[in-house]
Parts: structure tokens; C-alpha cells; sequence
């Protein structure tokens, strides 16, 4: 399983493929954010009571944590992250005596894990637009589509004019193999072809049980009675597509999304960024942020570092 990786000013890519080089494995390190095993320090500014649970604000983001010990506000203590941030939520971690330190560098542990070398970047931003698609081709009429909802991850599979038995079967690794390709988690909402008999539900929970074996944070809750498979993963890695946008993000959304980014990130910082999406976020006047322009990249891949 050949390992890519990219070192960026503030930013580490590494992307593993298959024997077939197709992405099956995407992982994002920035500098400017709160990375899973990232050790770091930061102060109480709110308990929460009821649940024993309070925020830690650090330099690089809000952290939740499950107290066990008493704790006080404008307290100093030191977190290892857990979770890392999405889009509406905050990085989870748990209290630590150790040091800060930043994660150690993901390539390397990939490379030493599966005895495998590292190699240079080479189509690396092609196999990341692939790996971002949220359409996916199951055989040559059926596809399937993943789409983010407020409450759930939807999965839909559409024959085309395939046959539903013959489609569905292929779905089910191809499910698995993007569930952990774009670190999709929490309540995970699969939608299959054509009536689901009982002999179908029950051979599709094995054979995806069978796929996800090795996620241990993911658990087949089985059919609901109107016929969709619930799967619940446990978040760990933020969404791909939190890392670097959606496939299908105009200019606008790109603007929108590095706003965000912008208004969370409270020392400087350079936005790399093709011309277009420079002009617009020079119209909301931004302050410690310097710009670089690259034409050479899409709106959805503009970054921070």
C-alpha cells in the first residue's frame, strides 16, 4: 500500500493507496490546528457542572473535556486531543500531565506499521480530488452518493439500470472502503436498492461487518423498519472533506468556509488561494492575514498555513 505524503509550509498530506492506486486512506496535520495525540496547554473558561465536563481554550481552538478531577476557571492544565474538531463541534480531549507536543509526523508511523517506504507527492492532488467525490461509480450504470445532513451521513444507492441484486453486493465494500477513506462518524444512514428482504439484510449486515472488522469505533446497528441501514462510528479524525471542502464547492462556499477558518485563527497567517477567492476575502477586511496567490489550485483547496 504505496504511502504519498506532502510537506507543506504548516501543513502535513499523506495519502496511502491501494494496490490499484486507488486513495483508501487521506490524513491532514496542520500546524494551525488541533490534531489527534496533539499535546497542548490551555485554561478553564467554563464548567460544566451536570456532567462533570468543561472548555479548555488554547491557542489553537476550544478543547471539551471530561473532568475527573476538580477543576477551576482561569485554572492552567495540559490536554491530549481525542477527537479532532469538525465543522460544528469542538476537539474533544482528556487532562494530561505530559508536556505540549505536537502529533508525530503520521507518514512515519503509516511507513513503519505497514513496512511499507514513503514516496513523493507526485499525483497526489489528483488522488485528493478523488478522494473527496461524493459520487462514486459502483458499476458502470449504478452509483452511489454521500451527502452530509444536519443529523446524519446519508448513503444512497442508485442502481441505474444495474440490477439491484448485483449492485447492492458491490455497494457494500465500496461503503466500507469510503466510510474510512472520508472519515465519515457519528450516525452513518445507508439507503439500498429495491425491496430488502429479510435474507438480503441479513447477508448485507455479515458482508459489512466483515469489511469494517478492523474499525474497531464502528458499530452495524442493522435495518430500520422502513428498510435503511444505521452504521455509528466514532469520530476520531475530522471529516476529508472538513480538511479541504466538498467536490463541488463554488467560489462562494470556499469564501464562506476560510471566513471561518480566518475568524478561529488568532495569530498570522498566509491564505494560499487562486486570484477570485483573494478578491472576495479582501472585501470582508481581514486583519493578520497575508495572501499568496496560486492559480494553479481550485477554490475547494485553498488553505491556511
Amino acid at each position: 500500500m504505496p504511502i504519498l505524503q506532502d510537506n507543506r509550509l504548516g501543513e502535513n498530506r499523506v495519502i496511502v493507496t491501494n494496490s490499484n492506486g486507488y486513495p483508501v486512506a487521506v490524513y491532514i496535520q496542520r500546524s494551525n490546528e488541533l490534531n489527534l495525540n496533539d499535546i497542548v496547554h490551555g485554561t478553564v473558561v467554563e464548567k460544566l457542572p451536570a456532567i462533570n465536563a468543561c472548555f479548555i481554550k488554547t491557542d489553537l481552538g476550544f478543547v471539551f473535556v471530561q473532568q475527573k478531577a476538580p477543576l477551576f476557571i482561569g485554572q492552567g492544565v495540559c490536554v491530549k486531543i481525542t477527537k479532532e474538531a469538525r465543522a460544528e463541534k469542538c476537539a474533544d480531549g482528556v487532562l494530561t500531565d505530559s508536556a505540549p507536543v505536537k502529533a508525530s509526523d503520521i507518514a512515519v508511523w503509516l511507513s513503519e506499521t505497514l513496512n511499507e517506504p514513503i514516496s513523493d507527492w507526485q499525483n497526489g492532488d489528483e488522488l485528493l480530488q478523488q478522494a473527496v467525490q461524493n459520487k462514486i461509480k459502483i458499476t458502470e450504470n449504478a452509483e452511489l452518493f454521500i451527502e452530509k445532513n444536519r443529523t446524519c451521513w446519508s448513503i444512497d444507492v442508485d442502481t441505474g439500470t444495474s440490477s439491484f441484486a448485483l449492485t447492492n453486493k458491490t455497494a457494500i465494500e465500496i461503503i466500507a472502503r469510503e466510510i474510512v477513506l472520508k472519515n465519515l462518524s457519528g450516525l452513518i444512514v445507508v439507503d439500498f436498492a429495491g425491496k430488502k428482504e429479510m435474507s438480503f439484510k441479513t447477508e448485507t449486515v455479515t458482508l459489512l461487518k466483515k469489511e469494517l472488522q478492523s474499525e474497531k469505533n464502528c458499530s452495524i446497528l442493522g435495518f430500520t423498519r422502513g428498510g435503511l441501514l444505521e452504521i455509528r462510528r466514532k469520530r476520531e479524525f475530522a471529516p476529508l472533506w472538513d480538511k479541504i471542502g466538498f467536490p463541488e464547492e463554488n467560489l462562494q462556499t470556499s469564501v464562506f468556509r476560510l471566513l471561518k477558518e480566518i475568524s478561529v485563527f488568532n495569530r498570522k497567517a498566509t491564505l494560499v488561494a487562486p486570484p477570485e477567492v483573494i478578491a472576495k476575502i479582501q472585501q470582508h477586511n481581514v486583519f493578520g492575514i497575508a495572501f499568496q496567490s496560486d492559480s494553479s489550485i481550485q477554490p475547494c483547496q485553498s488553505y491556511l498555513k
